[in-house]
């Protein structure tokens, strides 16, 4: 297998890659290595992924080691990749880990959920400051199963945090405008699928999503609808920029943001002449929508989840 030559393996063909590789590099190179394996990514991207991480040499060799034992993924339809999990499926949906492009050299990811009932319109589903972890890929396959075509990217390039202190370093060390530059080219992988309907699309981000479904509103005319659950709020000068409407969702036990600061965008969003609405949820806190997590408040989760496809079936159709 592919891990055998990596660092820290007894196998001593492990000199293929160099020993002094650094954490952070370890463990994109370990990702890269993974999601070949599993027949997230094709060759060629593998190849140019471990080359800018180890050189094409160690890269090649990598690939050699890998090419044994792993089949080749099977044929989907195109611009969908291959059959994604279990469970989805189960519902009629189809699911996939896809590459939707790239940025700065970098290959993009993410997880595409397509719905049983045929072309509509398209939705970004961004991701907590944990990442692209398995409770995010279950909210886009929920907005599928609403009647859309949701792609949630994966903005961490592969990594996942599951503990507090290792989500800070990944969402502090994640660009603003790097993130806005890869759903620019999310949006117009979508709207290319023939899968897609409209011209438009909509966002729904949560915490630091949250954020960047205020920011991409603010960014991109693309932006028909945006749904942020409990991001930090626009200054009233980025407000005034806002693409399309805009649905802000807050717990009113949440302590990251005080009140009147989300009053403030609402105002900001209004004087702009902005379609938008402030929710709040008596007795929620930060991340109250999060079902996998000691935070989660049912009833709040479940009438914001309303909300949200309303105003998405308001402002972006079905």
């Amino acid at each position: 297998m592919c891990n055998s030559l990596l660092p820290g393996s007894q196998d001593p063909t492990s000199t293929v890659v160099p020993q002094a590789l650094g954490v952070r590099k370890r463990q994109e190179l370990l990702a890269a290595v993974d999601q070949f394996e599993y027949g997230l990514i094709t060759r060629r991207s593998f190849v140019q992924r471990a080359s800018s991480l180890v050189g094409a040499g160690a890269a090649l060799a990598l690939l050699a080691a890998c090419t044994v034992t792993i089949p080749e993924p099977p044929a989907a339809p195109e611009g969908v990749g291959f059959e994604g999990d279990e469970d989805a499926s189960a519902t009629g949906l189809t699911t996939s880990m896809v590459e939707y492009g790239e940025h700065d050299q970098q290959t993009l990811q993410g997880h595409l959920a397509l719905p049983a009932s045929g072309p509509a319109p398209a939705v970004l589903v961004i991701q907590e400051w944990w990442g692209l972890n398995p409770h995010i890929k279950d909210v886009a396959n929920r907005v599928a199963q609403a009647g859309y075509v949701a792609l949630a990217p994966d903005l961490y390039h592969g990594e996942v945090a599951t503990e507090p202190t290792e989500a800070r370093k990944l969402a502090m060390a994640l660009d603003q405008a790097t993130a806005l530059a890869e759903l620019d080219v999310a949006a117009r992988y979508l709207l290319d699928l023939e899968a897609t309907t409209g011209d438009q699309v909509g966002i729904m981000g949560f915490c630091l999503g949250g954020r960047i479904a205020q920011a991409f509103a603010a960014h991109n005319p693309l932006n028909a609808a945006a749904v942020s659950f409990y991001g930090t709020p626009l200054s009233d000068e980025e407000a005034a920029q806002v693409h399309g409407a805009l649905l802000a969702i807050w717990g009113a036990a949440d302590q990251a943001y005080p009140l009147p600061r989300t009053e403030q965008l609402e105002q900001a969003l209004t004087a702009a002449g902005v379609p938008n609405r402030r929710l709040v949820y008596e007795g929620a806190g930060h991340s109250f929508f999060n079902d996998t997590r000691s935070s989660y408040h049912a009833e709040a989760a479940q009438d914001a989840w309303q909300q949200s496809l309303e105003w998405f079936s308001t402002y972006l159709g079905t």
